[in-house]
Formats: structure tokens, sequence, C-alpha cells
């Protein structure tokens, strides 16, 4: 191993629902992708595609909303930002996600959701702006960061914080591959659901519900759908319960330095773990360079993979 890469060792300042679920599926996948910061070295083209999509949205929605401009000037700016983040990656050849179709999809959202018409329309907030791409980094009670004494933040982003007949909805938009009855079921229970919402009701905003537009990115078409999330204060309560048993117990395993294995269904599911080539190898050491790099997961920020400044 050259001295490229780095592995880190310290215990992060805040948890989000990826780094949350990464524990529960194999701590050692846990260890790598937090604490020791690696990642393939090819960028994934989902996050990116995501990353560059949900940047044209907000940019469309604060255009229109705050700045009161008409539906196609919103447009037009959102695609010169979703165009600047995108940038001139290249994704693998005849894959759906492409700056030909974040560019289309973009138009298509907006066809769907007439922005004078969207049934959830941004909050007002106080000062002045909307509540389009609500980020939050709220405590975890009863736990502390196990070298500073800081409270651990859970932390995260959504969409918007809106109104429906004066009612508060929080708004979440995915792009995926593929709609049906089982995108839509994935929702039930969902970790990352509930846990907007229990953010949102600590940053004073308590919401009656979560809605989740699902867009399909194809080839040659798009497709859509919604689903409507209610979580009642016992479900926030009972999850709540859970991340703070979770998080004990990731301090716990990072002080032992003794990081369980899934060595079954982790490995091979969604077409593969990601640290596979490491587990697989009696050195996995001699397999970093090259294959992997160092990632800096920030979810609170615009691009959550960037490198930090001070790192470049």
């Amino acid at each position: 191993m050259t001295n490229s890469i780095k592995l880190y060792s310290d215990f992060p300042e805040l948890i989000d629902n990826t780094s949350r679920d990464a524990f529960l599926s194999c701590p050692t996948k846990w260890q790598r992708q937090v604490i020791q910061k690696l990642a393939p070295i090819h960028t994934s083209k989902d996050l990116h595609f995501g990353g560059a999509f949900a940047m044209g949205l907000e940019t469309i929605r604060r255009s229109f909303y705050e700045q009161n401009l008409s539906q196609g000037e919103s447009l037009f700016r959102g695609v010169v930002e979703a165009t600047k983040f995108y940038g001139n990656y290249e994704p693998p050849e005849n894959h759906a996600k492409n700056y030909e179709t974040l560019i289309h999809g973009l138009y298509s959202y907006v066809e769907r959701y007439p922005l004078a018409t969207d049934y959830i329309t941004p909050i007002a907030l106080p000062s002045g702006k909307r509540a389009v791409e609500f980020t939050f980094a709220v405590p975890i009670p009863e736990v502390v960061h196990p070298q500073t004494g800081n409270p651990i933040l859970y932390g995260g982003r959504f969409d918007t914080i809106g109104k429906f007949q004066n009612t508060i909805f929080g708004l979440a938009d995915k792009t995926t591959g593929q709609l049906g009855p089982s995108w839509s079921k994935q929702w039930d229970l969902n970790s990352q659901i509930t846990g907007y919402s229990w953010a949102a009701g600590m940053s004073g905003f308590p919401l009656a519900g979560m809605v989740v537009r699902g867009q399909s990115i194809l080839k040659n078409s798009f497709g859509f759908a919604e689903v409507v999330e209610y979580r009642p204060q016992w479900q926030i309560d009972r999850w709540l319960d859970q991340l703070v048993t979770d998080v004990q117990r990731m301090i716990e395993v990072w002080k032992s330095n003794k990081y369980d294995m899934n060595l079954a269904s982790s490995c091979n599911s969604y077409g593969g773990c990601k640290f596979m080539t490491l587990c697989k190898s009696r050195e996995p050491e001699k397999w970093l360079e090259g294959e992997y790099k160092n990632h800096f997961w920030n979810p609170l920020a615009k691009d959550p993979e960037a490198i930090p400044e001070g790192l470049k």
C-alpha cells in the first residue's frame, strides 16, 4: 500500500441513515466505509446522477418560489446548475442514467408537477426563503462521542417541507430504474423516512406525513409514482430507541476494534458488497491501491461525495 490512501480511525461525529444501514448489514462494511473512509475508485453512477438531479430540482424550486421567476426561466436555471454538477462525468456505455436523461428528466418532472399547481408548496421560513432542501443535524439523545464527549448528531437532507391544505408534509424525490408495487412497498417502516419525520419535528416542523415521489429513469421514457407515508409518534419513538441502541453498539465495536463480518446475504445483495474484494483476500491491504480511494461522505453537503477543502 502506498501513502496515497489513508486508513482513518476516528469515530464519526455524525450518523446518517446510510451509515446506520451499513452497520446493521455488516460491521466490517461500516468500518471500511465510515471509519476508514474507503470506497471503490470509480464514482457511483447512481449517486452522481441523483446529486445532479437534486441540484436541478432545488434550483428550479428556489427560482420559482423565492425569486418569482416563470416556470420556463426556473427550469432553464435548473438545467444550468444540474449541468455544472454533472460535469464531465461519463457513465458506463448504454447506461440509462446519463446526461441526456438527466435534462429530459427535469423537463418531464416539471411537466408532471407544474410549479404553479403542485399540491405541495414549500413553506415560507422566517428568513424569507422557502423550505427547499431541508438539511438537519440533530443531537442523538443518551449518547456522546467517545473521543470528544460532544453530542453525536443524526443528519441528512430531504427535498422540501411543504403545505398541502394547510397541513405540513415532507417531500422526498427519488430517481430509480423501475417503478412498481415493490418500489412503493419499500417505504413501509423505512428508517430513512422515519428519521426525516423525527428530525423535522425536532427542528420545529412536525409533519403530518412524508410524500415520496419516484421517477423512473429509462432510456426512452420516464415513469412516476407517489406514496404517502405516515409515522405516528409511537413509531418515531420506537425508531429513536433503536437508533440509540445501534449507535451505542457502534461505539462498543469501535472501542474494541473487533468488527464482525456478515458473510451471508449482505455480501451479495444488490449486486454485491463494494468491499468484497477486500474480504476475499487474506491480505486485503494489498488490494487498496488501484481499487479503492478515500471517500468523505457528508450527507449535509450539496455533493455528499465531495472531498473536503483541506484534504484536496
